[in-house]
């Protein structure tokens, strides 16, 4: 651990600017791989590594994402090849060598930069890995060696009590407390990190959260895997966390897209509680991480062969209110089951730049690109149980449904548009004119999504 901190210095992105980010999530391990042999045991290390993610960094770009949320890079503990997924920490102030180097993962940040894609470190407050020994053995930690640096013994709640038996840390702890701040603001001035992903929030008071707040103004998003937005609004607030991820939605994404799924018009339920739970706390839904999928939960492909389907839930996700993260692979249809099989790696698979979901999503990331997503808003124009219909502004809108892939949808939908504007179909070219009453018609066919933009945006 490192003796002495350096003093803050340099200045991460303001947390608004990334409104106008489009995130990529990857396994770190899984992602790229410089000689790519096969993974024959998805429970330990494949091979995945910085210098390797450099060289798909074009990729990336080509895509259209502009910022990549990467594994938990610390250093993990020594008993196991089994931390592939970086969050069995043991000394916080160095990076995972599976991985790379403290030099090849800043250089990795700066070739990032110079294509401007921010990277998100993923950061662990909560809990360290386990040693050997189990228990109250604690030989195998380096940034927190000491018992007094965890809560042990008897526990009733959340906050005290080991998730899934990891060592909890302690930040009542005078030691723990400032050595976890230090590190926070450690990571943006020694690797360039330009915002984070926190893991596992509900199990840290409160308290600690708005201790933690002033010493990071960034960009964080944090987990708190719940399905009620009175319970994610209790984090997400200008004390505590800035943001956290929209798992409500989420999980009505995947329920309302499989084969024959549940009606549409719980979106427009979740939409409003949403919106009044983040108002109720001085929070804004459009900081929100939207994600279909990620590296905790199965792929939707994993249910559903219907790639039709996949692409208007992806659809959703890409352009409902908050900021998009797609999950590696969706751009080559990877499928995959709870973890470890969901995070497959993607060498396996290939990097076509020509597979349908790349040009699918390539083509949402470019019109999103040509917008100012920091005070959009979104409205709900036609919500029925198997079409949904909604703007961005008075950008964009979108449309899907949910009947399957081989049924075409024409709707007459209300539009954010002037009368007679020619608005165009992002992914087929078709365009039609507004109506003098501001309606146009929607033409949804063999199942598939559509994105309408003014004619001079395509």
């Amino acid at each position: 651990m490192l003796c002495a901190i350096l003093l803050y210095a340099r200045k991460a992105p303001d947390a608004i600017e990334w409104r106008n980010r489009r995130i990529y999530q990857l396994v770190t391990d899984r992602f790229a791989s410089l000689d790519e042999k096969p993974c024959t045991d998805l429970t330990k290390y494949c091979g995945g590594t910085y210098n390797a993610l450099i060289t798909k960094l074009d990729y990336i770009k080509n895509l259209g994402f502009n910022a990549i949320w990467i594994s938990p890079h610390v250093e993990q503990v020594d008993n196991t090849t089994s931390a592939y997924h970086g969050y069995w920490a043991s000394d916080f102030f160095k990076s995972n060598p599976f991985f790379g180097t403290d030099d090849e993962l800043k250089i990795m940040i700066e070739e990032a930069h110079k294509r401007d894609i921010w990277v998100m470190a993923d950061v662990v407050y909560n809990h360290v890995g386990r040693c050997k020994g189990g228990g109250e053995d604690f030989s195998c930690q380096v940034t927190f060696p000491l018992k007094e640096h965890y809560h042990t013994g008897f526990c009733n709640d959340d906050w005290n009590c080991p998730l899934a038996g990891l060592p909890d840390l302690n930040q009542t702890n005078e030691y723990v407390n400032k050595t976890l701040i230090e590190w926070a603001e450690w990571l943006i001035d020694f690797y360039g990190f330009d915002g984070f992903r926190i893991d596992t929030v509900k199990w840290i008071n409160h308290d600690w959260w708005k201790t933690l707040r002033p010493h990071t103004p960034w960009y964080n998003v944090g987990e708190v895997w719940d399905v009620t937005y009175e319970r994610l609004a209790a984090y997400m607030n200008p004390e505590e966390v800035y943001a956290v991820l929209n798992y409500p939605l989420s999980c009505r994404m995947n329920d309302a897209f499989y084969q024959g799924g549940n009606s549409l018009r719980v979106f427009e339920e979740y939409f409003r509680e949403a919106q009044d739970a983040m108002d109720a706390v001085g929070s804004n839904p459009a900081d929100m991480g939207v994600f279909l999928e990620n590296h905790d939960n199965p792929r939707f492909l994993h249910y559903t062969g219907d790639k039709t389907a996949y692409r208007n839930a992806l659809c959703i996700s890409q352009t409902w209110i908050g900021v998009p993260i797609t999950y590696y692979g969706a751009e080559q249809d990877m499928d995959g089951g709870m973890d470890p099989d969901c995070r497959r790696p993607l060498w396996q698979y290939g990097y076509n730049q020509q597979a349908p979901e790349y040009l699918f999503l390539q083509k949402i990331n470019k019109m999103r690109a040509k917008f100012d997503f920091t005070n959009m808003d979104q409205k709900l124009l036609t919500v029925e149980d198997n079409f949904l219909a909604f703007s961005r502004g008075n950008k964009f809108v979108v449309a899907v449904q949910n009947n399957g892939g081989n049924s075409q949808m024409v709707k007459t939908v209300d539009s954010p548009f002037e009368a007679n504007a020619k608005v165009c179909n992002i992914f087929d070219g078709q365009c039609v004119n507004v109506g003098g009453n501001g309606k146009f018609q929607v033409v949804l066919n063999k199942g598939e999504p559509a994105i309408y933009v003014r004619e001079r945006d395509l």
